[in-house]
Formats: structure tokens, C-alpha cells, sequence
């Protein structure tokens, strides 16, 4: 009865993968074309983020100036920080 011991390994192997390939998924940040044309950025949440190029043409450099930060900071007692 040999398969059983190989069954067992494998079972514990796809899951060990599985468990790799969830905490990937939730830490990366990738780009993807939608349906519509869209560039979405996927970042580990539910949803993407989908913008049109023109948008993200226009969002880019102000993310650039630091604003976002800038913003942040200024208001950090307001702002919620979701746990990773």
C-alpha cells in the first residue's frame, strides 16, 4: 500500500502551493486591460481600480508631485489604516 503515503505527500504539497499562491495574490500589485479598455490595478483587494489611459495620464503625475502623501499626513488622525 504505497499510494497512500504519496497521496498524503501530494495533498500536503498542493496545499502548502495553494497557500503560497494566496498570500502572493494579496501582496501583489499588478495591471491588467478590462473589458472596456481599461488599465485596472489589482492590489489585492475585491475590486480593481479601472481607469482609462487619459485618467491614469492625469492621475500619475499628481501621485508623482506627492500630494497623496502630503494629503495623508495632514490628515492622519482622520485617516483608517486597514491591517495586513
Amino acid at each position: 500500500m504505497t499510494v497512500l503515503p504519496n497521496l498524503s505527500q501530494e495533498l500536503a504539497l498542493a496545499k502548502a502551493r495553494i497557500a503560497e499562491l494566496e498570500a502572493a495574490s494579496q501582496k501583489t500589485i499588478s495591471l491588467k486591460i478590462g473589458e472596456k479598455g481599461t488599465v485596472c490595478l489589482y492590489y489585492g483587494s475585491r475590486y480593481p481600480i479601472p481607469l482609462y489611459a487619459s485618467q491614469w495620464e492625469r492621475v500619475i503625475p499628481f501621485i508623482k508631485s506627492g500630494a497623496v502623501e502630503a494629503f495623508i499626513a495632514k490628515n492622519a488622525h482622520l485617516v483608517a489604516r486597514r491591517p495586513e
